[in-house]
């Protein structure tokens, strides 16, 4: 839809095929090359201004590369320039709702509708809006239009049949789930959903056969272990039921731990991650730095350090982590990554010298915690170990790991059989990590 409506503006306007810009960005759109659609349509707008397509396409560039309040104010402008544009008035409300101004995100994908009740997917939008604010009853109106006009969205199918949920309607929820999955959207969540629905009416046994495919496609599922041990109780397997509470109340307990990545402002964070790191694999650190900038990023030098970790490149960590350290007052955190960049280099001397000084300073410091912990596991000093991170509350897979080890070594086997559930839910999806725990147990 996007490629076709700014064709049809771009036609509007009569300057299809005279911008050599322009055409770039449709193609660098066309090629997931957000930063590369951005400057184009930037280069575009300065020799052509005013033009409500490549407007709408720089929008489009600017979300898809985690910028939404730059993608919201840039379709703000197309819709000045084309007020009458169904497809620029949709795109608007989206973008509201994204940046959480979602009674004005309504207004507007009521009024694109109102301009042309034919618009892809804008039933859909509409219901997912309100699905956002907990209008169940408005968003159940129009997710039942999306579902009708568009029987193959699995995603309509799905959101509606949580509405029906939160209204207790069990039978259409299991309906609504049952054509999501017939759809394709076979996740974790569709599995879960239709469980519940099926416990609530007095079915556990398909129930507790659907929330074990849930955990082996998502082991992230927290809720699951709950309404599992709800529908084990049932079925009088008791000792079963008591242990999934255990590890409920293990995992939330780690998931109310504060968070040892930190967390942007952004409002499409995890975009936002992959904007940065894909700059820094292309070594454009300048403009990584500038992204993070524009976004409001009070500490942007440590969150590229951060970066520059996760992508195994400790030295270039060290680096940008020490002019993090010269720019301000000692921070505990940046500190904390810094002894992470020694600790993944081998340097245990150094790396504990700086937990210790980051524990000085906050002596609750996850990561310090954390790092002490591995420290400790890496010296064979298992009690110690496991001491350490049992106090940072941490749900990073490699830490939980290594506790997990500890607590073998220490013959707390049930111990370890608890962690290792925490392991498969906050590693979900990484295979080294299923690996490694794999191995773990096998005694490797």
């Amino acid at each position: 839809m996007l490629l076709a409506t700014g064709t049809a503006l771009a036609a509007q306007a009569g300057l299809q095929g005279q911008d050599g810009d322009f055409a770039k960005g449709v193609e660098d759109l066309k090629q997931q090359n957000w930063q590369g659609a951005i400057s184009s349509f930037q280069t575009s707008l300065k020799t052509h201004p005013g033009r409500a397509d490549a407007l709408f396409y720089l929008s489009q560039a600017y979300y898809q590369n985690g910028q939404v309040s730059e993608a919201l104010a840039t379709i703000t402008k197309a819709v000045q320039l084309e007020p009458q544009n169904a497809a620029v008035e949709q795109k608007y409300g989206e973008y509201l709702c994204e940046a959480r101004q979602y009674s004005r995100g309504i207004d507007a994908l009521l009024g694109a509708r109102r301009l042309d009740a034919s618009l892809e997917h804008i039933d859909f939008d509409i219901g997912m809006a309100y699905y956002r604010v907990s209008s169940f009853n408005e968003a159940i109106r129009n997710l039942e239009l999306a579902v009708t006009r568009e029987p193959a969205n699995a995603d309509a199918a799905f959101f509606l049949a949580d509405c029906y949920s939160f209204k207790y309607d069990w039978p259409h929820a299991e309906k609504m789930y049952r054509q999501a999955l017939e759809n394709g959207k076979l996740d974790g969540a569709t599995y879960h959903g239709l469980g519940v629905a099926l416990l609530h009416q007095g079915d556990p046994s398909a129930a507790l056969a659907l929330f074990q495919k849930a955990l082996t496609v998502d082991p992230s599922l927290v809720e699951t272990h709950y309404v599992m041990a709800r529908a084990l109780r049932a079925l009088g397997r008791n000792k079963e039921a008591d242990h999934e509470v255990e590890v409920f109340k293990a995992i939330r307990q780690a998931t109310d731990a504060p968070a040892a990545l930190p967390r942007l402002t952004d409002p499409d964070q995890e975009a936002f991650w992959a904007a940065c790191q894909r700059l820094l694999e292309r070594d454009r650190e300048h403009e990584a730095l500038e992204l993070l900038r524009s976004s409001g990023q009070k500490r942007p030098y440590y969150l590229l350090g951060t970066l520059y970790y996760s992508m195994g490149r400790f030295k270039d960590a060290q680096r940008v982590l020490d002019i993090a350290l010269a720019s301000g007052p000692q921070d505990p955190d940046v500190l904390a990554w810094m002894g992470r960049t020694e600790l993944a280099e081998g340097r245990l001397p150094e790396a504990e010298a700086r937990f210790r000084q980051v524990l000085e300073m906050d002596s609750g410091n996850q990561l310090g915690l954390a790092g002490m912990g591995a420290i400790r596991h890496a010296q064979h000093r298992w009690a110690e170990s496991a001491g350490w991170i049992e106090r940072s509350r941490t749900r990073e897979p490699a830490a939980l790991l290594d506790l997990c080890d500890d607590y073998l070594k220490l013959d707390r086997r049930k111990d370890a059989e608890l962690v290792a559930e925490l392991v498969r839910s906050f590693g979900a999806g990484d295979k080294a990590v299923e690996t490694a725990l794999e191995k773990l147990f096998r005694g490797d």
